[in-house]
């Protein structure tokens, strides 16, 4: 609670941002060093450290050369590791430049927040996996909110180095942080793809299931959200129904006459039977409904007496 944080606060910090107070309540109250600049000044651990920077920085160099040395892997660690080196090593040659402006400089202090932060979201997304035993099923969600926080916190660090006060050692500090250029850039298509995949699966779907727990999930079809779910189930249903009706109509054994729809000539010549032929339609209009935007009857749109534009 704010109360209780406010407890916990020294009296230095008295009109500070939020996030500095918070930095101290964690630092009193759970026993970790803080390294927020403010906190960093209160907390007699973090003098130890600031009087010895050249340890500091010789740390962070031997952690960024050692992150370069191992490659990309989907257990998710090495690219936090390699990330968390380089954001530290950021984070103390910023300190060591600025010092107290660094607060003033405040695109380039909230670009270290954005690192970090998406450095925890990408953090949680690995604890949670692992929790979960690490399941086959759940690895395109798993990698694509990786590579989602890793890519944002990537360009973050990038846009830090292209407007690093000193140009020089941002130029270098790229060439150690990027040595063949950025390796996360966020999702690609292809995962991209594979995540619509899942969403797009029937209800009853471990993996889909396990995405929406706890989500509010409505069931009517009439609800914009629970129709989309109606839509998705009956198109499901109907796959191999249309999979059928579209491969009759590309070897030629399906000829709609002209104005005729390619259901109707499918029940006309027995490629469908009716009850097939009724299952496509209503997922053909359930999917219609979801994929309309903007669409109006034109009594809708007319004005008359009494009516309300």
């Amino acid at each position: 609670s704010r109360q209780r944080i406010s407890a916990s606060t020294p009296k230095i910090l008295i009109g500070f941002s939020d996030v500095t107070a918070i930095h101290s309540f964690v630092s009193h109250e759970l026993n970790w060093p803080g390294v927020h600049g403010v906190v960093a000044s209160y907390n007699k651990e973090m003098h130890e450290i600031d009087n010895s920077k050249k340890l500091s920085m010789n740390n962070s160099l031997n952690e960024v050369f050692e992150a370069l040395s191992h490659g990309v892997n989907y257990t998710g660690i090495e690219p936090m590791n390699r990330q968390a080196a380089a954001f530290a090593m950021l984070a103390d040659l910023s300190m060591m430049l600025l010092g107290g402006e660094l607060k003033r400089r405040e695109r380039l202090s909230a670009r270290l927040g954005d690192v970090l932060s998406h450095m925890y979201l990408a953090s949680a997304a690995l604890k949670r996996y692992h929790d979960l035993g690490s399941p086959d099923h759940m690895s395109p969600l798993f990698r694509w909110a990786m590579e989602e926080s890793l890519g944002h916190s990537e360009r973050a660090m990038d846009e830090i180095l292209s407007n690093f006060p000193n140009r020089i050692l941002g130029g270098l500090l790229r060439a150690v942080v990027f040595p063949f250029g950025r390796r996360h850039k966020g999702p690609s298509d292809k995962l991209d793809a594979e995540v619509a995949q899942v969403l797009g699966r029937a209800k009853g779907d471990p993996t889909l299931e396990e995405l929406l727990a706890s989500c509010y999930r409505p069931q009517s079809a009439e609800d914009p959200v629970g129709a989309l779910q109606h839509a998705i189930d009956l198109l499901t249903t109907a796959y191999p129904l249309h999979k059928k009706l579209q491969t009759a109509l590309k070897s030629g054994q399906i000829k709609p006459a002209a104005g005729e729809h390619a259901i109707d000539a499918a029940l006309r010549i027995g490629v469908l039977q009716a009850e097939e032929a009724q299952t496509l339609r209503t997922a053909e209009a359930a999917r219609r409904k979801v994929i309309d935007v903007d669409d109006f009857d034109k009594e809708e749109l007319t004005l008359a007496a009494g009516k309300i534009r």
